[in-house]
């Protein structure tokens, strides 16, 4: 519940959301514009396989930051749950969107030279 701090806190955070999201879209075009395969891959999965469940865990925190200026304690229950929820959907597309290098090697027997 921000509605009883002071206006600094709400610019805090509004302003720790902004960098949050910025921070996200320069990995995803960091990610796009890469020269190694596996990072261009983790990027088109995240943007094109998983773009909802991105685009969810964008609008999470948003939900949550309008939730928790309310003056209710549900509604600083549900801002929480927000947050919390965007951190594991967060996790999830961080394990989600990994394309490995070399993923049969350690499985494949060694030639004979």
């Amino acid at each position: 519940m921000l509605t009883d701090s002071a206006i600094q806190a709400r610019i805090a955070v509004a302003l720790a959301l902004l960098v949050t999201f910025a921070a996200h879209l320069l990995k995803i075009v960091w990610l796009a514009r890469s020269e190694r395969h596996e990072l261009r891959g983790a990027a088109q999965l995240l943007m094109v396989r998983f773009g909802n469940r991105l685009f969810l865990r964008g609008s999470l925190p948003i939900l949550g930051l309008v939730l928790a200026l309310q003056p209710s304690r549900t509604a600083a229950i549900a801002a929480a749950v927000c947050m919390i929820g965007s951190e594991f959907l967060s996790r999830y597309l961080f394990f989600v969107s990994v394309v490995p290098s070399n993923i049969a090697a350690q499985y494949l027997p060694a030639e004979a030279a």
